[in-house]
């Protein structure tokens, strides 16, 4: 049981190499909401957003610096600190909504249409990747193992978003986004370099989602995402198991299950947006580390909130804030035969390899915008309409603060307190034309 545990861990992180990111990211300045919104960061939220759009985009998100903290502790073991900082592109790839560090937009306004599509062929990475020192708590003991990526091929990759807009004040959009990889993967003993276990995977994963906008007056609007159908596909074969396991999952999703809502309120020098997003508890089944034993996950159905501002000072000139709320979705769980597994060793692998968020956590941010490039429309036979024009390129920087703490107490499944901070200054590009 235990070594089936080290499995599905193992797996996690292979998946975590390409799904890093929490979903439904957008202007990060903005407090990541702005569910109706006509520019690319609403088009990463809301598919519907680009029946609204009039210009071709193309969007570059780097990260000029990041500084993050992590503290672990569990009752009776050694802390677990890891501290990262530094500056890089940020590479984060959700496998649903959010948006990439690169993305384009084409728009078609005489149709009142907008879509934007990647296609990756099959293609084999070729490099491994070594994470060390990966904290693995089981049975109450904590080990540290290395763990080696390797022959990594992306099988293919497919996203894409369309949105239709219906007259003056109504649009609807659908997004796609499907995602096929395979690795080896082998988990060794940090301080003596034995193997527990060698592994090959395969993994497929994909969403269709659909999304509305409704804008009520020139100064109130209405977006609304939900999925609609999702299918996750794993293989595993390992040197521990005798025969080849697998798991396929298709499901029909009810609208009620996952949904986003979120109004925005505009006029000539501000923009207000607020969203909530809905999703409920799955019902899934896991090992714990803690007992070694499968039980049923202690899922909790979540509710967050963003809201975002942008106050114009010229037309070259804004102020960007935004606040983000997220809760936790795995509770604690508890230590009897009949509770539940809750958070542990599986969320602490997904925070240290790889820095994911912990939750719940609250995330402020402040920043400015410049607006240059100024280009004015030009009328059906040539000619430069009159008070029509646009700015090429739009950037934007600040800064953005994150914190986080969770604790579990003696009665949960795997006790243990977490903390979590971190700051960035992001830097987001974008060109329309």
């Amino acid at each position: 049981m235990l070594a089936m545990s080290i499995h599905k861990a193992t797996l996690f992180v292979t998946i975590a190499l390409i799904l890093y990111s929490s979903k439904s990211d957008g202007g990060v300045l903005i407090g990541d909401a702005g569910l109706s919104q006509s520019t690319i960061d609403g088009f990463n939220l809301n598919p519907a957003n680009l029946g609204f759009s009039s210009l071709n985009y193309l969007d570059f998100k780097l990260l000029i610096y990041s500084e993050d903290t992590l503290a672990i502790q569990y009752r009776g073991l050694d802390p677990i600190v890891k501290k990262q900082k530094g500056s890089f592109i940020n590479t984060k790839l959700s496998a649903f909504q959010s948006g990439t560090p690169v993305s384009a937009t084409l728009s078609h306004p005489e149709y009142k249409l907008a879509y934007t599509f990647v296609f990756v062929p099959p293609v084999a990475i070729g490099s491994s990747l070594t994470l060390r020192n990966i904290p693995l708590v089981a049975l109450e003991s904590q080990n540290y193992v290395d763990i080696k990526v390797k022959n990594l091929k992306l099988n293919g990759y497919l996203a894409g978003k369309i949105g239709k807009r219906f007259g003056k004040s109504f649009s609807i959009g659908s997004s796609i986004r499907y995602l096929s990889l395979a690795a080896e993967a082998d988990v060794i003993e940090s301080a003596s370099q034995i193997s527990f276990l060698s592994l090959d995977q395969e993994i497929a994963i994909g969403n269709i989602s659909m999304g509305m906008r409704y804008d009520f007056s020139s100064s109130f609007s209405l977006g609304l995402v939900f999925d609609l159908f999702s299918m996750g596909f794993t293989d595993i074969k390992t040197d521990l198991v005798p025969s080849p396991s697998g798991e396929t999952n298709y499901e029909l999703q009810n609208p009620t299950d996952s949904f986003a809502v979120g109004i925005e309120y505009r006029n000539k020098s501000r923009s207000l947006w607020l969203d909530s997003y809905y999703k409920r508890a799955k019902e899934e089944e896991t090992v714990s580390l803690a007992s070694g034993t499968l039980k049923p996950k202690d899922n909790y159905t979540t509710i967050s909130f963003r809201a975002g501002l942008q106050e114009k000072f010229s037309r070259r000139l804004s102020l960007l804030s935004g606040y983000r709320y997220e809760p936790a979705s795995v509770g604690s769980g508890g230590s009897g035969p009949d509770s539940k597994a809750g958070f542990g060793t599986f969320e602490m692998i997904q925070l240290v390899a790889f820095g994911s968020d912990l939750t719940p956590f609250h995330q402020l941010s402040v920043g400015g915008q410049v607006r240059l490039g100024r280009v004015r429309v030009k009328g059906k036979k040539g000619k430069k309409a009159k008070g029509k024009s646009f700015y090429s390129f739009i950037i934007s920087s600040g800064l953005v603060y994150k914190e986080a703490s969770l604790g579990v107490d003696d009665e949960g499944d795997q006790p243990g307190a977490y903390y979590q901070k971190s700051f960035s200054v992001p830097l987001d590009i974008t060109y329309r034309f």
